[in-house]
């Protein structure tokens, strides 16, 4: 929990004074020079961490060089600036020369005119609560420590913190506090507050609907305008991504045990309970059938009609979505296990290669039979249709981005790493690029060559397919969900400060590619269908 809090930035200048440290974790704004000097000076110190220009960095003291490995994909900290804010771990309590902070004039007008992100205030007494409850306030969220407690004061009462206590908004002028500021989006069309984390991908139906799941328990539809249609509730827990059918019908897995097959209007055809826990998106194959996995490692057919078909046991949770193939060939794997399993449309075991570690993404195919996966063992996998190793890339992170494919056979993917790659057919790497932080999310592939993919770092990248960022769009939290584009360019995505986003583009629609996004095509479903 204490690496959610320092991604801070700070903007207010102050004057020299000393800075009382207690044992255990600070916040600490004002401090100037260098991190060797003060790690030098205060052998008390053990590690000192930072978040500047969309990087973090961190800087050890000699006590913890035994565990330098640990912290090497960090950028390292060098300087120390007056205006930032820096979290740090002494034994003990002591004293550091540094700055307090001059006193700002915070109002209404003063959060709204801050860029999108997380900032740190100190400096005066003032009552938060008013302005983080304000429903026209880009003021969502401000978080305190103090007595050893993270506490918060949240728009959205989330899941994600409800474990930090309830800070009343009332700052005191010698504390900080660590304030999220949602983005004036120049290029938003609209947003869309669900009571969540919207960590489910997009899937857009044949009239423009889009259809998302939420952490608050409810399957959303919204118009293209961004008004609800309607809503499905299922129960509160982690939604995974819904898959819309030719014939409009919409199937996605809720909180607990069930599969639900949704009309188009929002009312329910069927469910049904599986016993062992939905862990999994859902997949369809070509004759309807519907496949999902379970948190004991199974994975189930279930007809179109509801009826469970046939299960079959993997070695391990199988929490990333099957792929069916166009010709009824199933392809399976688990989180938690150390192959990838090729099954007919009944269930028996075709092939297996063992990947010698857990699949962490989703599986996708190109058109000449190969498919392609992400692993828990940071390496992404090439394999023929005989169940043979074309090739393996091996990354400095998990992946858990599903890999997309160009028009020439391209593979672009994200890493743990906070990289986006480029990998050609041969299995050699074109080109990389780093983002701000690591990277869950899957690429879409835009008609105008764009790459376009969320991050960590609540920024929605647009990447050239020469690996040049072309443009960033920040918004107040991590990005998680998949983006997707409609035909006249508009990228749709979650976030988990619980919106979802309508973003304007130069694009006009998804790339005519084999895969070029999550699920294969706007409805998340295979474009062989």
């Amino acid at each position: 929990m204490i690496y959610f809090v320092i991604y801070i930035l700070l903007t207010f200048s102050g004057y020299s004074d000393q800075i009382n440290i207690t044992s255990g974790w600070n916040l600490i704004s004002g401090l100037s020079g260098t991190s060797e000097k003060l790690l030098n000076e205060n052998s008390e110190i053990l590690i000192i961490w930072g978040f500047e220009s969309n990087r973090w960095k961190v800087k050890l003291g000699t006590e913890l060089s035994t565990v330098k490995s640990n912290y090497e994909k960090f950028t390292a900290l060098e300087s120390l600036h007056g205006s930032n804010g820096y979290y740090l771990y002494s034994k003990k309590d002591i004293v550091v020369e540094g700055e307090t902070l001059a006193n700002t004039d915070y109002d209404l007008n003063y959060f709204n005119q801050l860029k999108g992100g997380w900032y740190l205030l100190s400096g005066q007494d003032f009552d938060l609560t008013s302005i983080v409850q304000d429903t026209k306030s880009r003021l969502n969220t401000a978080f305190s420590y103090k007595f050893g407690r993270y506490f918060v004061q949240q728009k959205i009462a989330s899941n994600d913190y409800i474990d930090l206590g309830r800070f009343d908004g009332k700052m005191k002028s010698k504390q900080a506090y660590w304030i999220q500021v949602k983005s004036q989006i120049e290029s938003e069309k609209w947003s869309f507050l669900t009571q969540g984390s919207v960590c489910s991908s997009p899937a857009i139906s044949s009239d423009g609907t889009i259809i998302v799941g939420s952490d608050d328990g409810n399957l959303y539809a919204i118009s293209s305008a961004g008004t609800m249609k309607w809503s499905f509730l299922a129960g509160k827990g982690n939604f995974f991504s819904p898959v819309i059918d030719k014939d409009g019908t919409i199937y996605f897995g809720g909180s607990g045990n069930k599969l639900y097959a949704i009309n188009g209007d929002g009312s329910l055809k069927w469910s049904v309970e599986l016993a062992s826990g939905i862990s999994s998106s859902p997949t369809i194959g070509v004759d309807g059938s519907i496949y999902i996995g379970s948190y004991f490692g199974k994975i189930f057919s279930i007809s179109h009609l509801g009826e469970k078909q046939w299960s079959y046991v993997t070695d391990g949770v199988a929490c990333t979505s099957i792929l069916a193939d166009s010709s009824g060939v199933v392809y399976v794997g688990s989180y938690l296990g150390s192959s990838i399993t090729a099954l007919s449309r009944e269930g028996q075991k075709l092939w297996s290669y063992a990947t010698d570690s857990g699949i962490s993404s989703n599986i996708s195919k190109d058109n000449n039979g190969t498919i392609y996966f992400g692993a828990r063992n940071n390496k992404v996998y090439a394999i023929n249709g005989d169940g043979t190793l074309k090739w393996s890339y091996l990354t400095e992170g998990t992946v858990f981005s599903t890999p997309v494919l160009d028009f020439d056979g391209t593979v672009y993917f994200a890493s743990m790493d906070a990289k986006v790659y480029a990998i050609a057919q041969s299995g050699e790497q074109l080109w990389s690029v780093l983002l701000g932080g690591g990277i869950k999310s899957t690429p879409a592939l835009s008609k105008s060559g764009a790459i376009i993919i969320g991050c960590d770092d609540g920024g929605l990248y647009t990447i050239s397919t020469s690996g040049v960022i072309q443009t960033t769009v920040f918004v107040g939290e991590s990005i998680i969900s998949s983006p997707t584009l409609d035909s006249s360019g508009v990228i749709y995505f979650g976030a988990l400060d619980g919106r979802i986003y309508a973003i304007n583009s130069e694009s006009k629609g998804l790339a005519k590619t084999f895969w070029p996004k999550y699920g294969g095509s706007i409805e998340n479903l295979p474009q062989f269908h």
